[in-house]
């Protein structure tokens, strides 16, 4: 069962701001998350606190990393973005996330 998409203009502006390569990659990633929805697994995506998971992709060497909620059992909203420097997820990503997720719900 396909969900619907949605991105917070966060995670638009973050796909945008990216190479061709990386933003066909990363589309393509989104597609097999709405195909898949909950039943995609690591390492694919990784929940990462209450309702905010994060949706993983590599290009090149580089991680990439997508923050998503399901709002309900067929919506899933797209958060915020941003390029992973670092072992663990920076908690300001969460943080802006759950806020982003506060304003659409």
């Amino acid at each position: 069962m396909c969900y619907s998409v949605k991105l917070h203009r966060d995670a638009k502006f973050f796909i945008d701001e990216q190479s061709l390569t990386v933003q066909a990659c990363l589309y393509a990633k989104i597609k097999i998350l709405q195909k898949y929805n909950i039943n995609l697994k690591f390492p694919d995506t990784r929940h990462l606190k209450d309702k905010i998971y994060e949706l993983r992709e590599k290009v090149e060497n580089n991680q990439y990393r997508i923050l998503y909620a399901i709002l309900s059992k067929k919506i899933i909203i797209l958060l915020c973005g941003f390029h992973k420097k670092t072992r663990e997820t920076p908690p300001e990503h969460i943080k802006r996330a759950e806020k982003n997720l506060k304003k659409c719900s």
